[in-house]
């Protein structure tokens, strides 16, 4: 577990490098906020491949769920376990996960080798807004990257977005965050 997370940590911090904002980056410190993201349990699956294609990996999930009557508890999150500047898309890592009841819990270990039920702890994240019609939010990751480390932060953990509704990601307003913890 510690050799993941510590993969985890490195990945994310070689991921705010590679994003390191551009000198004229018009971004402002009012448009991100420190908040606590609350310990929760998650449903989840390991998903290999490009962004765009990831809705069977999302409708299987989904499936999953139904079969062993765990009930969805809130927004589909979208956490990137690698930097899309530097992977190509085939080999891009996304763990997708639908929080849902602390009594699924109970099913631990049985979903499979990929998909499985975990508790994500309670974290600080700085957090922005990615706007509908965005398609590519890479300046809001590179001007946020930018303010964690101008403020004296370290990223600790992956990058993660929590999507608004169904549809596509363009037409998502989305909440992306960055875990982080005071240098």
């Amino acid at each position: 577990m510690k050799k993941y997370k510590t993969s985890l940590v490195i990945v994310a911090c070689f991921w705010a490098v590679c994003f390191a904002a551009e000198p004229n980056e018009k971004k402002s410190e009012t448009d991100f906020q420190i908040a606590t993201h609350s310990a929760q349990i998650v449903l989840y699956t390991v998903y290999r491949g490009p962004y765009e294609q990831s809705g069977q990996a999302i409708g299987e999930l989904f499936a999953i769920a139904g079969k062993n009557q765990i009930r969805p508890m809130g927004a589909l999150t979208f956490a990137y376990l690698n930097n899309p500047t530097t992977v190509k898309p085939q080999h891009l890592l996304t763990e997708i996960r639908i929080p849902v009841s602390a009594d699924a819990l109970k099913l631990q270990g049985t979903l499979g080798a990929m998909t499985d039920i975990k508790e994500i702890p309670e974290m600080k994240v700085v957090t922005a807004r990615k706007p509908v019609g965005t398609e590519d939010p890479s300046q809001i990751y590179s001007a946020l990257t930018k303010w964690i480390s101008e403020n004296g932060y370290l990223i600790v953990d992956a990058p993660f977005e929590q999507m608004s509704m169904a549809g596509s990601y363009k037409d998502m307003e989305t909440i992306i965050s960055i875990p982080i913890e005071k240098i």
